[in-house]
């Protein structure tokens, strides 16, 4: 997972600004070092996700995997057509 996405998932979780500087001092990390990962869009370890997680007392994956899930898929939609349709042949 970017480390942008962490970033905004923790701060929409705990409702207060985080910053790099933060996340670098909880991952043993400086703050030019994070500020590189983001230029280099690097992803962080799943550890590294871990260890934040139980540092703020959240659920970073599942909140992200929630919040990215597509809402239709084209079989939804498909569904969605064919129940239309044999609807309105009932009538």
């Amino acid at each position: 997972m970017l480390v942008i996405e962490v970033l905004g998932a923790l701060q929409f979780l705990k409702k207060e600004l985080i910053s790099l500087s933060d996340l670098g001092q909880i991952l043993g990390i400086g703050r030019a070092a994070m500020s590189a990962k983001v230029q280099r869009k690097s992803e962080l370890k799943p550890e590294e996700i871990k260890q934040l997680e139980v540092y703020f007392g959240v659920d970073i994956e599942d909140f992200v995997r929630k919040n990215t899930a597509p809402k239709n898929t084209s079989s939804d939609i498909k569904d969605e057509i064919v129940k239309t349709v044999e609807e309105y042949l009932k009538t």
